[in-house]
């Protein structure tokens, strides 16, 4: 964890005895706070309502034993008037019938306003009554926060990576993407308990505290919708051991939900690129439909405990190199089938590098090609250039994508096949750059209204602009996916340099390129050695 602001955090009495007494049901989730690291960060501390609670026991050595152990917490003081004043100010924005239905609820009342009063910023607690009729007041009366043992490890992280928590936009969407913060275990739970799976509350609470209290390893995102409130997706996920785990991928029902679950699964393979893992398990035996139909259309496989794996192969290398890395990284069932020293056919090729993106396989004759597009269509299509407004959602979220052109010269056939998108541009627009690598459908050649009526979702051009490239009332469309967007756009003086004695070609038009020019341009565009 990052630098977190020192923070003083009172204990209630629950999560007190839970620290004192590891057979307590609590102790699991409070003992996150016994971390090493939690001193530097936090002061754990006490106000006299504890001691009065304590005090009730009637043990004599009960009493005792508690009361050496409260002895080890820093003690919280304020005076009698400012507590019953902060008192009177919370219960009045409790409903009166929350009292009488909850006896222990004006303790828990005062508890916070003797917290509040001492100067504390967190009280750390597991009642519900409490959280769920006190939480709000006192942040919105004292800008104090009554959070879980598992959530208050979140808040510490939350203030020292505010950035991580504040909404980005998604490829330019009006989606956005944050960390979950703490406090929002009702957001996350109301939104995406799989009710239809049979999911139970407790469970999916005892499994959500158990993440949100390692948070030093799981990473908690959340996809809002296009009114920026509204949960989208929900992604847990983290490394351990050589393996990228998904404990919960959930999609709330939408129309864009299964595209939703494709751009959650594509996170993924990023982050687990990111910390070098060669495995994706999505162990979540409650994800919701969207994200399982996604899992399996995108790579993955059910594993022998039921769980969906998928390899993560950030590499370029020939098919022999492939073989090698899977049988030394993967399980049985990524490996068995593929053929041993026999050369490894365009088809096959393609179909690993779509499952096992973002591998790149070399010596297998996978037709590539760079095509030229305008900056104002590369904006809609890749969000590059980044544009000066949202993109439209379904076109902006989508995995799949089209592009028109005159259907001659068309020197891309049928696919499977790979493309690099140079962006033109003359002036200010001016990029002069390879900025993406796309794997090729198909193309479809057919009248100008015909193709707008079949592809007008993956597209950006309208009738007239297809009609304006049509040739002898004929274009084409060129259906393409799993765009990467270059880290680095690969420019045209470097291209002139990578084709070195070669004639680099004029780029007005598609153009093949060979698959020693392809791996030099990739491996510049995504910075691999």
């Amino acid at each position: 964890m990052a630098d977190a602001p020192h923070v003083v955090a009172a204990l209630d009495t629950n999560v007190f005895l839970d620290l004192l007494d590891r057979s307590r049901s609590g102790f699991e989730e409070s003992s996150s706070l016994l971390a090493d690291w939690v001193p530097d960060h936090l002061d754990l501390a006490t106000t006299n309502q504890v001691a009065n609670e304590l005090n009730r026991s009637p043990s004599a050595e009960m009493r005792a034993k508690q009361s050496l152990a409260l002895s080890n917490y820093r003690s919280l003081t304020a005076s009698a008037d400012l507590v019953q004043q902060t008192f009177l100010g919370l219960k009045a924005q409790v409903p009166t019938e929350a009292y009488e239905a909850d006896k222990s609820l004006e303790s828990d009342t005062m508890h916070v306003a003797a917290a509040i009063a001492s100067g504390a910023h967190i009280l750390v607690t597991r009642d519900t009554g409490a959280l769920g009729f006190l939480r709000k007041p006192a942040l919105e009366l004292h800008n104090f926060r009554l959070l879980r043992p598992s959530e208050l490890l979140v808040h510490l992280d939350e203030l020292a990576n505010a950035v991580v928590y504040s909404p980005a936009e998604l490829h330019r969407t009006s989606y956005t993407e944050r960390e979950v913060a703490a406090g929002e275990e009702d957001l996350v739970c109301g939104a995406f308990l799989n009710k239809q799976a049979g999911e139970r509350k407790s469970d999916f609470l005892t499994r959500w505290r158990y993440a949100t209290a390692s948070s030093d390893r799981w990473r908690r995102r959340i996809i809002l919708g296009e009114d920026g409130r509204s949960p989208a997706v929900l992604l847990v996920s983290g490394y351990k051991e050589g393996v990228y785990e998904v404990e919960f991928l959930r999609v709330a029902a939408s129309r864009l939900a299964e595209t939703l679950a494709f751009q959650a699964l594509s996170l993924v393979r990023m982050q687990a690129c990111e910390v070098g893992a060669t495995l994706v398990r999505l162990r979540d035996t409650s994800s919701s439909a969207a994200a399982v139909t996604a899992a399996l259309q995108d790579g993955y496989v059910r594993a022998p405990d039921g769980s969906l794996e998928c390899p993560v192969a950030d590499f370029v290398g020939s098919f022999s190199r492939v073989r090698s890395w899977a049988f030394a990284n993967l399980p049985r069932q990524f490996f068995e089938s593929l053929p041993g020293d026999r050369p490894c056919s365009i088809g096959l090729a393609y179909d690993l590098e779509l499952r096992w993106w973002p591998l790149k396989i070399t010596g297998a004759s996978i037709p590539t090609f760079i095509i030229p597009i305008r900056p104002q269509w590369s904006t809609n299509l890749f969000g590059v250039p980044a544009p000066l407004f949202e993109r439209d959602a379904v076109l902006g979220l989508s995995r799949e994508h089209v592009y028109y052109r005159s259907p001659r010269p068309q020197p891309i056939a049928a696919g499977p096949g790979r493309l690099l998108w140079y962006v033109s541009g003359e002036g200010r627009d001016a990029i002069s750059s390879v900025v993406a690598c796309s794997h090729l459908r198909s193309v479809t050649e057919d009248t100008p209204q015909s193709l707008y009526d079949r592809f007008k979702h993956l597209g950006v051009w309208s009738v007239g602009n297809i009609e304006l490239a049509a040739r002898d009332g004929l274009a084409s469309a060129i259906r393409f996916t799993g765009t990467e967007i270059f880290e680095k756009p690969v420019t045209y003086k470097q291209l002139r340099q990578i084709y070195g004695d070669c004639r680099t070609p004029t780029l007005q038009s598609p153009t093949r390129i060979s698959e020693e020019i392809f791996e030099a341009i990739y491996r510049k565009g995504r910075r691999l050695a």
